[in-house]
Formats: C-alpha cells, sequence, structure tokens
C-alpha cells in the first residue's frame, strides 16, 4: 500500500512537471529579448506585408512594414501569422477573439496602446503623414 502511494506521488509530480512546462520561455521567445513588437507575416488586400506588429486596435492593426506605417482592417485580412506564436494566426476578413487580440496585444510594441502624438512621430520619423491603409 505504502508502495502505491509513493508511485502515486511521484506520478503526479512527473505530470506537474510536463503541464509547467508548456508555453513560450523567455529564453527562447524572441520578443522578450528586445522592445521591438512580434514579427508579423499577413495576407491582406490582395499583398503580402511582413513587419512589426506596432499596435493591436478594436478594428485594424498597425504593422512597421518595409520603412512604413501600415495600417490594416481586420476585414481586409485574409490570413495573420505570428512568428513563435502558432495560436495567434485569424484570417477570412473577420476580427479576432478576444483572447486572440489580447494575446496579440501583449507582444506588439504599443501593448498598453499608441497615444496620437507618438504615432504623429512614427510617421514624422518614416516620412509619412499618415499610414498608409489597406481595407477591403
Amino acid at each position: 500500500m505504502r508502495f502505491l502511494a509513493i508511485l502515486m506521488l511521484c506520478c503526479m509530480l512527473a505530470a506537474g512537471c510536463r503541464i509547467a512546462s508548456f508555453g513560450p520561455r523567455v529564453a527562447t521567445f524572441e520578443p522578450a529579448h528586445s522592445p521591438r513588437g512580434v514579427a508579423a507575416r499577413l495576407e491582406a488586400g490582395g499583398e503580402r506585408l511582413d513587419g512589426e506588429l506596432l499596435h493591436v486596435g478594436p478594428e485594424d492593426i498597425l504593422l512597421l512594414a518595409d520603412d512604413r506605417i501600415v495600417r490594416v482592417a481586420y476585414a481586409a485580412i485574409t490570413r495573420a501569422t505570428f512568428h513563435q506564436m502558432p495560436d495567434a494566426g485569424f484570417g477570412g476578413g473577420r476580427t479576432p477573439q478576444d483572447d486572440t487580440l489580447r494575446q496579440l496585444r501583449l507582444v506588439s510594441r504599443f501593448p498598453f496602446g499608441l497615444a496620437d502624438d507618438v504615432l504623429a512621430r512614427l510617421l514624422e520619423f518614416h516620412g509619412q503623414d499618415s499610414p498608409r491603409s489597406v481595407v477591403p
């Protein structure tokens, strides 16, 4: 009986260690090593955009792609993938689920929002008056 109890305890500990090992690790999760947002690849409006995720809004996302600020409406996105985030992809012209938006917001360059004055300075730095828009 005592042997069975020890065996069960060992199995529970082993299972606990396995469960605790799911998810990304800071050492291997690239966005954790810089202030940059996660790398994004979008197919939207008949083009492919590769860039840094700057901001996640309620109706669109903001990317830095090819040294340009680009605002992409969710309705225009046929496919979106994010580096090292296999569960965060979405597409089909639909707004992502709230959990996905929260997850992406946390790995964007501006997870707490992008103030208008900061956006204006970013646009000025990249030689733009306004973000390039991709809409359906």
